[in-house]
């Protein structure tokens, strides 16, 4: 029952950076970076990044439940339990159906906690609750809030045995599709001018709690009191990405409401839906196409892969799931990013790999990259290289950085492997997501072997 030293190993790193996350890094329960007072990361100043809280607390979950996959371990099941608890009270501190909150706070939290809630911030909300309990809330959600969310949750559905938790997961996820679903009539105003008249939109959610307005420039829109999931957005612009992730949304509803009693005609109306659209959302899905822009976005593919993962995995339908798997997934997606040395992009692909001898090669390639992931604590150390650069794009590297070069991000597989330099700031730690997602989706798809057979995985607290 002794602390054991850690080594070298992949494992040992996964050991650390779990223990060093659940220290150091999961306020209220859910993912944030930490700002030490000093460079000696000894005493907590304030959090930061918790307007991503709910897409890495999303995706921590999963690389618990891929932990759970991989070793049955009774930690990793426990910690799944916790964090589905804390996406539950997302999914439904606001009280709106299908409306996620960025991240979420009991009102008599720490001031470290509320510190994070600013009544000069119009997304900071001080009336939320749950279970009679008052609740603080951050608002205006984007669409890769819920990718991460949705990823855990269908992973942390099949590992669990609780019926409580699992019926969370299944309450959360349909009460958004079935939001999906309705054609509904709402007054936006339009960059700021009033509303003129209502409009119908469809595979959007709403919030009571916020102004309805598009701001909308140059192909992009900005979103308040309004979610949107348009494979094609404002019927204007096609999205792939949100193709792919609203296709994933529903193959994951039908997922964990299968064989469920209880569900059986909510699944029905899902299922008819889904029948009916999926070929459609599927054919927008097929115009992705990278685009380096001077390594600006590439957050972008993150928000594409991830729900890939559920996607590719969950298809049943043999003609949909070559679609997926080889035109979409290794003829688009993959083919576009191979070279860009990304562990996380590399497992997705070779867990669904149409090709095996690509897939294999993927996961050849991915291994010297993750071990050169440095042990915690994550420091946003200075980064500044003497390398050849991209001619068009100054202060861009022209060749993908190794990962043990690489500018230090909260999830280095969501920023592009191109950046030169950066001022670093001493005082900041990232979590260990991006490390933890990728080595236990390597162990759960047997891409990595145990390099420490025999070691106890549980965390224990100081």
């Amino acid at each position: 029952m002794g602390p054991v030293d850690a080594g070298s190993a992949l494992l040992d790193r996964a050991r650390l950076y779990d223990a060093y996350l659940r220290r150091w890094a999961l306020p209220v329960g859910q993912v944030a970076n930490v700002d030490f007072a000093a460079p000696d990361l000894a005493i907590v100043d304030h959090y930061d990044g918790t307007q991503d809280s709910a897409i890495w607390t999303g995706t921590y979950l999963a690389a618990q439940a891929l932990r759970a996959k991989a070793t049955a371990s009774p930690d990793a099941l426990a910690q799944v339990a916790a964090l589905v608890r804390a996406l539950h009270i997302d999914f439904n501190v606001a009280g709106d159906p299908g409306w996620l909150s960025r991240f979420s706070a009991p009102a008599a939290s720490p001031p470290v906690i509320t510190a994070l809630f600013s009544a000069s911030d119009p997304y900071a909300h001080f009336d939320g609750g749950y279970q009679g309990t008052p609740y603080l809330w951050e608002g205006h959600v984007s669409r890769d809030q819920y990718q991460g969310a949705i990823l855990g949750y269908a992973l942390a559905y099949e590992v669990l045995q609780d019926e409580t938790l699992k019926e969370y997961i299944r309450s959360d996820v349909v009460t958004l599709v079935k939001e999906l679903m309705k054609t509904r009539s709402v007054c936006v105003s339009f960059n700021g001018l009033p509303c003129l008249s209502p409009t119908n939109v469809q595979y959007t959610v709403v919030t009571s709690h916020e102004p309805l307005n598009i701001s909308y420039a140059n192909g992009s829109a900005d979103f308040t009191g309004i979610q949107e999931f348009m494979p094609v957005l404002l019927g204007l612009v096609p999205r792939p990405s949100s193709a792919i992730m609203l296709t994933s949304f529903f193959e994951v509803a039908l997922a964990v409401t299968a064989g469920v009693p209880a569900y059986a005609v909510d699944r029905s109306n899902i299922q008819q839906f889904f029948n009916a659209n999926v070929d459609s959302w599927l054919s927008v899905a097929q115009l992705w196409v990278f685009q380096k822009n001077c390594n600006i976005g590439y957050y972008a593919n993150n928000i594409t892969f991830e729900p890939m993962y559920n996607l590719a995995r969950l298809e049943t339908d043999p003609t949909r799931l070559k679609l997926i798997r080889s035109t979409i997934l290794e003829n688009d997606l993959w083919a576009a990013v191979q070279s860009h040395k990304n562990v996380f992009f590399s497992y997705i692909y070779a867990a669904n790999a149409w090709t095996p001898a690509t897939g294999a090669a993927a996961v050849a390639a991915a291994l010297p990259q993750l071990d050169q992931f440095p042990p915690p604590p994550r420091v946003h150390h200075a980064v500044s290289l003497n390398v050849p650069q991209d001619p068009s794009c100054p202060g861009v590297a022209l060749d993908p950085i190794d990962v043990g070069e690489r500018v230090v991000s909260d999830f280095l597989w969501q920023v592009g492997p191109w950046w030169e330099s950066d001022p670093g700031n001493p005082r900041q730690v990232y979590p260990g997501v991006d490390y933890l997602v990728a080595y236990w989706m390597g162990r759960a798809h047997g891409f990595l072997a145990d390099d420490r057979p025999g070691t106890c995985t549980r965390w224990l607290p100081p």
